[in-house]
């Protein structure tokens, strides 16, 4: 803001409240780009993070299963 003599007490307050409400939607803008950002990270981390668990809990599923299959066959033979 430039200080003239023209300038009032209104015109001061006005420009003031225009920067201040530009500064406002500035930060806001930056603060919905940081929780954009945070939620694909958490996106991510959770598929990761599923994938990950997925794919154990199949192969000891299946070693479950041919763990029973062996102890089966050989209760099954006695």
């Amino acid at each position: 803001v430039k200080f003239s003599p023209t300038l009032n007490d209104y015109d001061i307050r006005l420009e003031a409240l225009k920067i201040h409400t530009r500064l406002e939607e500035e930060k806001a803008e930056k603060e919905r780009e940081e929780f954009e950002q945070l939620e694909k990270a958490r996106k991510l981390k959770e598929e990761q993070v599923l994938g990950g668990k997925r794919k154990p809990m199949s192969s000891s599923k299946v070693s479950l299963t041919k763990s029973k299959s062996k102890v089966t066959a050989p209760l099954s033979k006695e």
